[in-house]
This record gives C-alpha cells, structure tokens and sequence, in this order.
C-alpha cells in the first residue's frame, strides 16, 4: 500500500502535487485486448463514406508500410471498421476492392465495424474452392451483389483457417500496445469478452514477468467456439489462483459463449424479420438446445458463464438456458469518458448528436453523471466479484486510480465528458501512464492548507478518494 507523504510544517519543506482531480481507476467490463492490438497496426475504416475512401486508406496504409511485405500470402492486409450503411446499405465486394489495380493481387481481409463480418479481397478468395462451399450453420456468406464477405461462423469456418496465424512475439507486442492505449484513457482493468486458452497462458507469461499494466479479467473461449472444452484448460495456471496471478492483475472471469451476431450485420438473431431485410431474421450461432446443454456443463462445473445475446431470440435463448440451472474494444472506441458522455446525454461522442436530434436517443435512458462513473468504477468491479478490493478509493484496496484536468461531476449535463483529459493512470501503486502535464508545488503554510482542505472535502462528499502527496525539500 502506497502511504501519504507527511504534510510540511515549515517554509522550507514543500510539497509537489499534479494539478487534477482524482477518481477511482476506470474498469472497462467488455473489450478484446489482443484484436484491440493488432487493430492498431492495420488499416482503420471507421467512417470510410466510400469504397473509394477504403482503397484510399488502403493505399495510406501502404504507402507508410512501404517494402514491409503487406499484401503477400503470409502477411495480409488487415483492417477494421467498414460499415455497409455508408456504401448505400449495399454490402461490398471483392471486386470494389480491386477497382484499384495496386490493391488487385493482394491479401486482404478486412473487419466489418462489429467484427462479426470480413470483406475478403480477389487473392483471397482464390485460395478457395470454386465454386464457393456452403456456409455453416450459425454463419453466412454475402454473395448479392458479389462475393467477399463471410459472417460469423462462415468467418470463423471458411476464412480464418486459411488467414496467416500471428505468433506468440506478435500477440505480445499487441497485448502490450493495447494495454498502453487503454492507460492512456484511464483504463486500470478490463474485461476481456472471450480469449483463446493458448491466449491466455501469453498473459499468464506476462503476468509472472511483471509486464500487465493493467488488470486483465479474461473469458475463456473454447478453441472450437461454442463447446464445453475443459481438456483444453489443463495447462492454465490461471484456474488454480482464485485471487489472480501477478499481484492479481490477471484474473479468471468465466467463460464465453456467443448465441448470435450482431444488429449492423444482420446476424443478431431475431423472432421477427428484419424491417430493411424481411428474408432474414438473422442467425444462432449454436442452436437452443445446444445452448442449454452448454450453459449447464460449465456451470456445473463451477465457471461463471457469459452470453453474446444481441437480438431479442438470442436474448431469450439466454434466459432460458440459464433458468434451467436455478437460477457482454475494438468495436468501439475504448475511452470510457467517451461512453460516460454517451449514456449520460444520449449523444455520440463523435457527431454530438444522436438520430433523435439533441435531445438525445430515447433521452429517457439518460444517466447522471454519477452513475455513469460509478458504471465505469464501482459498479464494474461488482460485476467481477471484486467490489471488496477494488472500484473504489479506499484503504485496504488495490491503489488504482486516474488524475484528471477536471471535476467531472461539477457538470451535471456531461457535456463536458467528451473533452476530459486523463493526466496519470495508476495501477497496484505504479504509474503506467503520464501526459506530463505540470506539477504544482505549495510551500508549508496556509497556501498548502487551503488546498489540502478544499480536495479533502471534495473527496469526501464525492467518491471517498485520497491524494497520494509526494514530499520535496
């Protein structure tokens, strides 16, 4: 534990503080740490209001990597965040890829905004059988008004098998790249939504290394998707340290089973027909019954289990299957006073609007402030079963926390949260991310006792939170 610094007494002694407010370390409950990684080192569509501002950003992205090998058999152009809904709503093809004669002989696999679906480019397709194979059950290939993309199970089954397969060094770098951007939005701890055991144990590695910056809540994800797979577990250390591995930042938060797809991609399984596609009503990826069985093997066998529901079928498959017993990063983007913004005005924190208007989406839905970071903090915690030891600053819990410019809860619209700068970000007692802003230095007196006082009273009144001082002569 982290002590205070004794409080100078005399004109000669000082003290030097950051000049922010403190707030309880920020728990990101839903995110994909290693695909967050490698998304940092692909080509970000986000936004891309054309196919022609996709090659675009292709050709950047080449352009910057020159002579680096991208495009070739082994070492694919990834990318991440197309959305059909700015192509017309009609989904794109391989061949709108090879509209650019540079970008027609390469590998490319580009992630759909809700990675749920990849555009795969002509080089690519070739590598399949012609014509192309069935879509499995729980999954669809897009072929109207050409072929490329594979959704779900189909991605899963058809591409990712063929997709050159990173090695332990590449998922490091991209488990510590991930980790460094999080700290720098004030992430202290993250849940991961589904992790391959092999995935698992790099972490494992890390975390008796010394080399977590964060603290890390991990779902298993069965190697073969959707399955009760406990032979493939008997290598994890993880499962025989109930508390976590290295000082308890890597911890075991069940396992993960997805029921369908997602809403922007037409795989969320519905009971009604879609409005803009009344032929579908999308997809279970495992089906009822199989949902059930599951559910009840890794329950039984005492792991928490965790469902992907999005449509309202999925959603009842889920209820269902878990009364039997008695009894959901880089989709968006991961700074969480970006998400407080957003649930406490109902705007999206990159237009300032929202499909209703000002007003906000359903403004009905609206969170104060207050709730929305005890949503990120406290609340966060509790739902890993570690609201006695952390989301909240108080003695005798884990020292995580995050230096900010402002008093976020001064503004009581959260309008404001869309601005918020993080200045340090402080895991188990160690910074692991600073914007070297300035530092105050008060001498002893009554200048450093009105600012002592006035943050002790906001402390109290507003999160229960301490001040580490650290003491200069």
């Amino acid at each position: 534990m982290a002590q205070y610094a004794e409080v100078p007494t005399t004109s000669e002694e000082s003290i030097t503080y950051l000049d922010g407010w403190t707030i309880p370390g920020i728990i990101e409950s839903h995110g994909h740490h290693l695909q967050y990684g490698e998304m940092l080192e692909s080509v970000l569509l986000y936004d891309a209001k054309s196919m022609k501002e996709v090659r675009g950003r292709i050709g950047e992205f080449l352009e910057r990597h020159r002579g680096e090998g991208y495009g070739t058999r082994g070492k694919w152009i990834r990318g991440i965040g197309w959305d059909q809904k700015y192509f017309g709503g009609v989904m794109p093809t391989a061949a709108d890829l090879a509209v650019d004669p540079l970008l027609s002989d390469l590998y490319m696999m580009l992630d759909r905004v809700d990675v749920h679906c990849v555009l795969t480019s002509q080089k690519v397709l070739d590598l399949l059988p012609n014509p192309l194979p069935a879509a499995p059950p729980g999954g669809f290939i897009i072929t109207d008004p050409g072929p490329g993309v594979f959704c779900d199970n189909a991605m899963d089954a058809i591409i990712n098998p063929i997709a050159p397969k990173p090695d332990v060094a590449q998922k490091t770098r991209w488990f510590k790249t991930a980790m460094a951007e999080l700290n720098k939005v004030g992430v202290t701890g993250a849940g991961d939504a589904g992790m391959r055991p092999q995935d698992i144990m790099i972490l494992e590695d890390m975390a008796v290394k010394g080399e977590l910056s964060m603290r890390l809540n991990v779902m298993i994800e069965c190697p073969e998707r959707n399955t009760y797979c406990p032979l493939d577990l008997t290598d994890l250390k993880l499962l025989e340290a109930p508390r976590g591995m290295g000082e308890n930042k890597l911890i075991l938060g069940g396992v993960k089973i997805f029921a369908d797809g997602a809403l922007g991609s037409r795989g969320a399984a519905l009971l009604e027909p879609y409005s803009d596609m009344p032929d579908t009503r999308g997809v279970m990826l495992i089906n009822e019954t199989a949902l059930k069985a599951v559910v009840a093997d890794w329950a039984n066998a005492g792991f928490q289990v965790n469902v992907h529901a999005i449509g309202d079928r999925a959603n009842r498959a889920a209820i269902d299957a878990f009364e039997m017993l008695g009894s959901d990063f880089p989709v968006e983007p991961p700074n969480p006073f970006h998400g407080m913004y957003a649930a406490v005005t109902r705007l999206s924190p990159a237009t300032l609007d929202s499909p209703s208007g000002k007003g906000g989406w359903y403004p009905e839905e609206k969170l104060s402030v207050e709730q929305a970071l005890r949503g990120f903090t406290s609340n966060g915690a509790y739902g890993w079963f570690k609201e006695n030891e952390m989301g909240t600053i108080e003695v005798g819990k884990y020292a995580d926390w995050v230096v900010v410019d402002r008093d976020i809860l001064a503004d009581k619209s959260g309008m404001s949260l869309v601005d918020v700068e993080v200045r340090e970000t402080w895991v188990g007692g160690a910074k692991v991310y600073s914007s070297n802003a300035p530092e105050v230095e008060v001498t002893g007196g009554k200048g450093w006792r009105s600012v002592l006082s006035e943050w002790a009273a906001w402390s109290r009144d507003v999160i229960n939170g301490q001040m580490w001082w650290m003491r200069t002569s």
